[in-house]
């Protein structure tokens, strides 16, 4: 019988050369079975490196929005330091005859202090920056988030309801 498709005939090594005979598709399909492993394997290599890239910009976006939210907070955290540090110099003021503290350090002295030292300090642990401004006004300043006075980004109160 002739058979209807092509076959293969491959000399297979042993104590002899023997000679076997199998129809082509068999050939085909085992190579084809290699190559769907290897497609297969690349796919999956290919999908998970997406899947790590998808991550990897999800990150990206989550620490460039935590950074931009914390420094807003530490922003409203050093803002809100400076109204409490401008109250306990008001406070001052008003124990000691209308006269402004030298230091802010004043405001820690004596049995009752009007503010804990450690909350002489903003949000990035810097120390604020006092200046009397005559007898009655002061300003406080913040360097804020680059942490270096005199740049546009300091945190200020200028206490200008109280004239000279």
């Amino acid at each position: 019988l002739t058979p209807l498709l092509p076959t293969v005939t491959e000399t297979v090594a042993g104590p002899g050369p023997t000679a076997v005979t199998r129809p082509f598709w068999s050939t085909v399909a085992a190579a084809s079975l290699e190559e769907v492993q290897v497609s297969t394997l690349l796919l999956a290599s290919a999908g998970v490196m997406v899947a790590v890239m998808i991550v990897g910009l999800l990150t990206a976006l989550a620490v460039t929005n935590v950074g931009r939210y914390m420094r807003r907070a530490n922003v409203t955290a050093t803002q809100q330091q400076i109204v409490t540090i401008s109250q306990a110099i008001t406070q001052y003021q008003f124990e000691h005859n209308s006269k402004l503290p030298e230091t802010l350090d004043a405001l820690t002295e004596g049995d009752d202090p009007l503010i804990e030292s450690g909350n002489l300090k903003d949000a990035w642990g810097n120390d604020f920056q006092y200046e009397k401004l005559g007898k009655k006004r002061f300003k406080l300043t913040s360097s804020g988030p680059d942490e270096e006075f005199g740049t546009d980004d300091d945190l200020a109160n200028i206490d200008t309801n109280k004239k000279n």
